[in-house]
């Protein structure tokens, strides 16, 4: 009703007058498909107002920020948005008054937003900022087109805050749907990755402990060692082993919110240490032979409760792991290097989402759609949204090359989703209004919708194949 509609668009932000009907979402698998969606609204006579959705990868102009890639890009654009160095963030509010109706008359793509900020509305070379744009046109937006993975990815679904509520999603090309929703509910971790992420810990720890020097001596926190140890032994023997200060000792206690920045570096340590010791937990359950172990998806709570790792002490995690990204991107930031920057972000972060990913599952009741692999990849390749061999991805995103593209054997760690329906009960969950699939190829439609969890009203099924 009206004070539904009403109140989605609150949520989202923006002035939306309830008699404007619901929001239009139209997903495709890339932003190609987008493109030619869009060429198609140029031709006809309906000038919604519209918005596209893209990545800071895809659309920062910035000269020194666009160098940079994945959590360095982002903590270096934030630090120019809130010190207002950046001249097309500082560009998109000038740019608004003047053209409020960007887009309405004219629908604009990716490519022409970035050409809009990096040469200006008259060709003066410094527009409004293509990301932030996007997402300022999103809040009044009729119809707002986007990939799948910002629908059916929990973290990327994030950016659209509360705007699906009330809203009408449009999957095109549908047919990939299934695998799409599956892969978006569970996640791969190569040996190598779980690798750099303890080496990212340790780069962490060591940049701490030099602010800590700089900041006063306050390093002696460390010399102690720490009190939990991930092998169970109390005396420092690389993993960990002494020290009262570390905040995994002390429960939930210990999050982001019960202690003063700067981050002690005893707890990076602490967490390198927790790592190791789930690497180690990882390779033995691999057989002498080789073997891949295949079994049911809780048993991977019990194996992350073995080592502490549990509902209580994740958002503790979390919340380290959330700092030592962004001191590692920070440092690259500052220097504008990419040495520590990976175009598929920190390891230690997806680490950080495969674990939000899992207990979610379980708060959810879904594990029952869950199975628990671990193995070499020579034994089964790695799976991704495109099934290529090799490649880890967290939540249905490719995350990069594993640990058969030359990083040093081992088993790979994998959460997978059998049940496409866990990630449209999500979607459920967000008050979306209608779901709409198109795609040539949807036969036998029965069993498709059983797969996806919704029941669809209404069916439209040609008898024939259009060529």
């Amino acid at each position: 009703g009206p004070d539904a509609r009403a109140a989605a668009a609150a949520g989202r932000g923006d002035d939306r007058a309830p008699d404007r009907g619901p929001l239009i979402v139209y997903a495709s698998r890339t932003h190609s498909q987008l493109a030619q969606v869009i060429r198609e609204l140029r031709a006809t006579r309906y000038r919604p107002r519209m918005a596209i959705m893209g990545s800071r990868q895809q659309m920062c102009v910035h000269k020194d920020v666009r160098a940079l890639a994945g959590a360095a890009q982002n903590a270096a654009c934030k630090s120019r948005t809130q010190s207002r160095s950046c001249a097309h963030h500082n560009e998109l509010e000038h740019f608004r008054r003047r053209q409020p109706n960007y887009g309405r008359d004219d629908p604009v793509d990716i490519e022409d937003l970035v050409k809009l900020g990096e040469r200006g509305v008259v060709g003066g070379g410094c527009g409004p900022c293509p990301y932030f744009l996007s997402l300022d046109m999103y809040k009044e937006a009729d119809i707002v087109f986007m990939p799948y993975n910002y629908v059916i990815d929990p973290a990327m679904r994030d950016v659209l805050g509360d705007g699906l509520d009330g809203a009408v999603v449009l999957f095109d090309e549908a047919h990939n749907i299934e695998s799409a929703c599956s892969d978006a509910a569970g996640f791969d971790i190569p040996a190598s990755h779980l690798a750099q992420a303890i080496d990212e810990a340790q780069q962490a720890f060591e940049a701490a402990c030099m602010a800590e020097e700089r900041a006063g001596g306050e390093g002696d926190r460390e010399a102690a060692g720490l009190r939990w140890n991930a092998r169970g032994k109390d005396i420092d023997d690389g993993y960990g082993g002494g020290d009262v200060g570390a905040s995994l000792n002390r429960g939930a206690e210990g999050g982001a919110d019960a202690r003063k920045p700067p981050r002690p570096a005893a707890e990076y340590k602490q967490l390198r240490a927790l790592l190791l010791a789930l690497e180690d937990r990882v390779a033995a359950q691999v057989g002498r032979g080789g073997e891949e172990s295949v079994e049911p998806g809780e048993r991977l709570f019990e194996l992350l409760a073995s080592l502490k790792i549990t509902e209580q002490t994740l958002e503790m995690i979390k919340s380290i792991a959330t700092d030592a990204t962004s001191l590692l991107a920070g440092e690259a930031a500052a220097v504008g290097r990419r040495s520590r920057s990976r175009a598929s972000g920190y390891r230690i972060d997806e680490l950080a989402e495969a674990l939000e990913l899992a207990f979610r599952a379980r708060r959810d009741g879904h594990v029952g759609s869950f199975r628990l692999r671990i193995g070499t990849d020579e034994s089964r390749g790695v799976r991704d949204a495109s099934g290529t061999r090799g490649t880890a991805s967290v939540g249905g995103r490719a995350v990069g090359k594993g640990f058969g593209a030359g990083h040093g054997a081992g088993p790979t760690l994998s959460f997978w989703c059998f049940s496409p329906s866990v990630t449209m009960s999500h979607l459920a969950e967000k008050g979306v209004k209608s779901v709409i699939l198109a795609s040539g190829t949807l036969s036998p439609m029965s069993s498709f919708a059983s797969e996806l969890g919704l029941n669809f009203r209404v069916r439209l099924e040609n008898p024939h194949v259009v060529a």
